[in-house]
């Protein structure tokens, strides 16, 4: 370019000299145009380059792909790593998992983006800051997971250094989305959870603030998903439905999250997610392999919400099962609905038979699959057969089938790896009457509590 620039002023000034002094001051004062000229148009090309290349309303945001393609996927990570327990606290394994992420990063048409808060005196690595902050994932192959001291240094681009984020409210989690959902665009999307998750415990971890998000839903008590120790606030259930119905439609919610695969979490996001990805179980604290199924979204980024419902499955059980006991499911929520409705019917059933079957119908429960550090939780699935197995009543055996066939339209996924059996995919809230914790917890918040007949069955059990 500067030849081209020096001729061009050699002919522009040669074209008006009219004599050889002329020409020899024009001469002088035409190096020093070109000079110049050489100078500023390179700074003149950065000027409009940045001016056109970026926004400076996004942050440095990447756009669309250049070749004029519509995004396929834009991932959205949501990581609470705001984890101060050093007997549980999960921010080394966010830190792996960023680096995960990187080992495929982002590509023209699958964006990878994460909102990550991390926590004082844990994890010190990565200049151990402990605000919120948003980053593009990109490609960093630097990561070996099998190393006994790997580099797990986050090289992606960041995009917004936020400061301290209250992670455990809606508001935070649906600035996210909107966010991501406005500078990333695409024709689907998914959404990770990522942090402690505890179902619908009604045990706390700590006593909730009073703020208004949690007032307006009449809650006291109970635990969800993302705790955010700093400011010792978490998602309850109603909550995390609210903050998906203002963000909507999601493809797929996947809950790298402890006990989340419940009927009544499926039930809140039903109308917010078309698949929802999670376990019954407390998975190890290493979660899901980001690198495997990331990789394969990469690889085919035109698969479907099913395909990468059924991949996030299969990769998480494929590799954590080899040294773990797991569980991962993932449901249909426009069939969770329908489920709902067979539950009810259950419900009024066993209801109306309680009296004629009070040993037997505890018997069922009792033998009825649970999850061991949550012995509460237990799978609706075996729950319909071990009361057909333990009431003889047809039309009980009825609505039980009824049930059993409305849950496997549900469960598009369902896998399982160790000595586990009999965890088919859904858990639900089944203690006995006299631990059943219904209005004092919150659990009659939960849409499923008010839309069926479900808290009333617990109560009524006889023993």
């Amino acid at each position: 370019m500067e030849n081209m620039s020096t001729n061009r002023t050699l002919y522009i000034c040669n074209s008006h000299s009219s004599s050889n002094s002329q020409l020899n001051c024009s001469n002088v004062a035409c190096r020093a145009f070109s000079l110049l000229r050489g100078l500023m148009l390179p700074i003149l090309a950065t000027i409009l380059f940045l001016q056109l290349g970026c926004d400076s309303n996004s942050n440095n945001t990447i756009k669309p792909p250049s070749n004029g393609l519509i995004r396929e996927w834009t991932v959205m990570v949501y990581m609470s790593a705001d984890d101060a327990d050093p007997r549980y606290s999960l921010e080394p394994d966010a830190i792996n998992d960023v680096n995960e992420m990187e080992l495929s990063g982002s590509a023209d048409r699958v964006a990878i983006v994460i909102q990550i808060d991390r926590v004082a005196g844990i994890d010190s690595s990565n200049n151990d800051w402990t605000t919120t902050r948003r980053y593009l994932i990109t490609y960093d192959p630097s990561y070996d997971r099998g190393s006994r001291n790997p580099d797990r240094t986050i090289r992606s681009m960041l995009i917004a250094e936020l400061g301290e984020i209250n992670m455990g409210t809606p508001k935070a989690l649906i600035d996210f989305v909107k966010w991501a959902k406005a500078n990333y665009p695409a024709k689907r999307y998914a959404l990770v959870l990522w942090n402690h998750g505890r179902g619908v415990d009604d045990t706390s971890p700590y006593r909730v603030k009073g703020s208004p998000h949690i007032a307006q839903f009449g809650i006291l008590h109970p635990r969800g998903v993302i705790y955010d120790d700093t400011n010792e606030d978490f998602l309850t259930i109603p909550e995390l439905g609210y903050a998906l119905s203002e963000v909507k439609p999601i493809d797929v919610v996947a809950f790298d999250a402890c006990l989340m695969g419940m009927v009544e979490v499926a039930y809140e996001i039903r109308n917010a997610a078309s698949l929802m990805c999670a376990s019954q179980l407390s998975p190890p604290d290493e979660g899901y392999r980001y690198d495997l199924w990331l990789g394969e979204l990469k690889f085919n980024p035109t698969m479907t919400p099913s395909e990468l419902a059924k991949v996030i499955v299969e990769k998480y059980v494929q590799s954590v099962g080899q040294n773990f006991a797991v569980a991962e499911s993932a449901v249909k929520l426009s069939e969770v609905a329908s489920l709902a409705s067979a539950i009810d019917d259950f419900a009024n059933g066993l209801r109306d038979v309680a009296d004629k079957y009070e040993f037997e119908l505890a018997n069922a429960r009792s033998e009825t699959t649970y999850i061991s550090d949550m012995p509460q939780f237990k799978d609706i699935y075996d729950y319909a057969i071990m009361v057909k197995k333990y009431v003889d009543d047809q039309t009980i055996h009825s609505l039980a089938d009824k049930l059993i066939q409305r849950f496997r339209s549900a469960v598009l996924i369902n896998k399982l790896s160790g000595n586990l059996d009999n965890f088919n995919g859904l858990s639900i809230y089944l203690p006995s009457p006299d631990e059943a914790n219904i209005t004092g917890s919150g659990y009659i918040n939960l849409a499923f509590a008010k839309d069926t007949s479900w808290n009333e069955w617990l109560i009524e059990q006889r023993r």
